[in-house]
């Protein structure tokens, strides 16, 4: 902010500043971190799925839509996946019990496979 004397002129200028540094530093690790990440899913082939409780909304990358058969914009219901599951494992899974919903850290372990819907 320029400071004006009585003459008109700019006698100085006042401001602040901030060192961001340690931000940008903390921006670009963030960024390493998770282009590592990206780099592992990738790899792997398997992809990576999150949901949290209650199993309503998840959240699934590319590659996990992609074993769905479904495009990569394509947003995931509970519902999407049970619609997928293999006919012959039964019933569907069981919605986890009001006390591991409860839990800090629920664990639930299931095994389930998919069909292929149409598609390559």
């Amino acid at each position: 902010m320029p400071i004006i004397g009585a003459d008109g002129e700019v006698e100085a200028v006042a401001g602040t500043t901030r060192d961001v540094t340690e931000r940008h530093e903390a921006e670009a690790a963030l960024r390493e971190s998770e282009e590592r990440s990206v780099f592992v899913r990738r790899s792997s082939g398997v992809g990576f799925w999150y949901c949290d409780l209650p199993f309503d909304v998840l959240q699934w990358d590319e590659l996990v839509k992609a074993h769905f058969h479904l495009p990569p914009d394509a947003a995931v219901t509970i519902q999407t996946f049970y619609d997928h599951l293999h006919r012959t494992t039964g019933s569907r899974p069981a919605r986890p019990s009001s006390r591991a919903s409860r839990a800090a850290r629920p664990t639930m372990w299931t095994t389930a496979r998919w069909t292929r819907t149409a598609g390559p």
